[in-house]
C-alpha cells in the first residue's frame, strides 16, 4: 500500500502484495504477520514520540506531528481490516461441510 501525503510517499509493505511461487510455507504467512504488527507498532510509537515531543516543544512542525498520526492512524485500520478478513475467511472454512 502506498500512501501519498503532500508530496510524502509511503510504502507500508505487509508482505500480502508478492504472491510466492511456491507452495506457501505456514511460516511465511506467521512472519508477513508479525512483520506488518511490528510496522503499526513502530508508526504508532513515532506518532506517540512526535505528539510527546510537540506537547514538550521538542517539536514545532504541527504538520509532520499531523501526518505521522494520521499514517498510524492508517495503517492500524488496514491492520484490522486484514485481521478481519482473514477471520472472515477461516469462519467460511469452518462451516463447510465435508
Amino acid at each position: 500500500m502506498i500512501i501519498e501525503n503532500g508530496g510524502r510517499t509511503q510504502r507500508l509493505d505487509f508482505g500480502l502484495a508478492q504472491r510466492p511461487q511456491k507452495p506457501v510455507d505456514p511460516k511465511s504467512f506467521a512472519e508477513s504477520a508479525k512483520a506488518a504488527l511490528r510496522q503499526v507498532d513502530h508508526l504508532q510509537k513515532t506518532g506517540d514520540k512526535k505528539v510527546g515531543g510537540l506537547a514538550t516543544g521538542d517539536v514545532t512542525d504541527v504538520h509532520d506531528v499531523t501526518i505521522a498520526l494520521e499514517e498510524a492512524q492508517l495503517s492500524m485500520s488496514l491492520l484490522i481490516e486484514v485481521r478481519n478478513r482473514v477471520l472472515e475467511a477461516y469462519q467460511e472454512v469452518m462451516r463447510m461441510q465435508m
